[in-house]
């Protein structure tokens, strides 16, 4: 009976910092805080020094930072270290881990293409998204359904396949939702 308590004890909540971090609790754990036995594979979170929210690793050495974990909707949301997601995302596979992005409606994965224009692009048809974070006074990055060809002032960066919702707005483009899938949590929350 005392060892179970000691074991409980261990797994005790935690928040990593105390303004606005979120509490960490089962499924996830904090690397040097709780044992590994208290969270499941692929939801340990660290710290990071001058940060107020803890860090968790992707597949491919793609680590963001956690600002809100939501456990009864067993969702995330993340946000890049340097602020600015579409530098990772040719790296982030989420295949290889237990979340997915998350989605408000039904919906497949599109094909984007980034693209890179010497010169500002007349959007009249919200076919292009500025990519604010890649852009600056020499060029400026866009993002669009591949479908569509690119300007002839603009190079192809890369293609990736991603939800919709994900690549609508890419001026705003700082925080990302993620799931985690609820058969691996069972009844952590009900």
């Amino acid at each position: 009976m005392a060892a179970a308590r000691e074991k409980d004890e261990e797994c005790i909540p935690t928040s990593y910092s105390k303004h606005d971090s979120p509490e960490i609790r089962f499924p996830f754990w904090l690397k040097g805080y709780h044992p590994i036995h208290c969270g499941y594979p692929g939801f340990d979170l660290s710290c990071t020094p001058h940060s107020k929210y803890p860090v968790l690793e992707l597949p491919n050495f793609v680590n963001v930072f956690v600002n809100n974990i939501d456990y009864k909707s067993q969702t995330v949301h993340i946000s890049e270290l340097d602020g600015c997601f579409p530098l990772r995302l040719p790296n982030l596979n989420l295949s290889a881990s237990p979340f997915r992005f998350l989605t408000y409606f039904p919906s497949s994965d599109h094909d984007f293409s980034f693209i890179n224009c010497s010169q500002p692009l007349q959007n009249s048809f919200d076919v292009y998204w500025n990519v604010a974070c890649r852009s600056d006074h020499s060029h400026q990055v866009y993002v669009m359904y591949t479908i569509f060809s690119p300007k002839l002032s603009c190079t192809k960066m890369y293609n990736i396949s991603l939800p919709a919702e994900i690549c609508n707005d890419y001026n705003r483009f700082d925080i990302i939702g993620l799931e985690w899938i609820k058969s691996i949590c069972g009844n952590c929350e009900a």
